[in-house]
């Protein structure tokens, strides 16, 4: 494995919120390794513990330049859970734990080539792992100074943990979808995938979350729909989202990420 050349780009996706003085000491941690690298902060509103909106929010590094991306929403800090280095198709390395929430990531920029477990008796935390283990790594392979076979050992792509969206790839009757992510405008991102937005543009559905339900149609964009009416369209990064024009599809359902969606085709209306 090639070294990795200085100035590189480096994300941050975390669920730290950005009251936390985690970001900035993370931030300090890879500057003093790599002090011509470029931060990017991604996102660090995921919310708390939660690897089903983390694992969504990471993977729109998609549209990033190549570089390290650091992930941590790690609710098992401190544990026997493995420290993963990912190296990917299209150059990038991916860190994070292993709970399955660098899995999509890897996914959409080409798959991962090698893993390799992060030594934790050469890097070690028993609280702050942002800080001490994958900021340090971050900074570290990003200097040049030292390859991904110098931070840890190699294991077997199969033996990590998958991903814990349990993507649906088509919009049809479904009654186990899971809302994954809810952006600042109430629009309610769903696990399942719009490749074949196509096939169902103008086309009616039930949405039912929790004990609300509306009949929605499919379209292009929001503005496709009048105000305040709710519409299924793409959410920018080939998901659902469920949204209503100049309103909130969050406060009409009182949405949470992880909560049910049902939904099923409408024949007519």
């Amino acid at each position: 494995m090639k070294s990795y050349h200085s100035k590189r780009i480096i994300s941050l996706t975390t669920d730290f919120s950005w009251l936390s003085e985690g970001i900035g000491i993370m931030k300090g941690i890879i500057l003093e390794q790599a002090p011509d690298c470029q931060i990017i902060d991604l996102c660090h509103t995921i919310s708390s513990y939660s690897t089903i909106n983390g694992s969504r929010q990471f993977e729109t590094i998609l549209y990033l330049p190549v570089g390290i991306h650091l992930a941590i929403v790690d609710p098992e800090v401190g544990t026997h859970r493995k420290c993963l280095a990912l190296s990917v198709h299209r150059g990038d390395i991916l860190l994070g734990p292993d709970n399955g929430i660098l899995m999509n990531a890897a996914s959409v920029l080409g798959g991962i080539i090698e893993s390799y477990v992060i030594n934790t008796d050469t890097f070690h935390s028993t609280v702050f792992d942002g800080r001490d283990i994958f900021a340090k790594v971050a900074g570290l392979l990003a200097s040049g100074n030292y390859n991904l076979s110098d931070i840890g050992y190699k294991i077997d792509p199969e033996k990590l943990k998958t991903s814990p969206l349990n993507d649906f790839l088509y919009l049809d009757e479904i009654n186990n979808a899971k809302i994954i992510h809810i952006n600042s405008f109430g629009n309610i991102v769903i696990n399942i995938k719009s490749l074949q937005i196509n096939n169902v543009i103008n086309k009616f559905f039930k949405i039912q979350i929790e004990n609300k339900s509306v009949i929605s149609q499919v379209k292009e964009n929001f503005a496709s729909v009048p105000i305040g009416t709710f519409v299924i369209t793409d959410d920018g990064y080939g998901r659902y989202s469920i949204a209503m024009n100049r309103g909130s599809a969050k406060e009409f359902f009182n949405a949470k990420i992880g909560n049910n969606v049902n939904i099923i085709m409408v024949r007519s209306i």
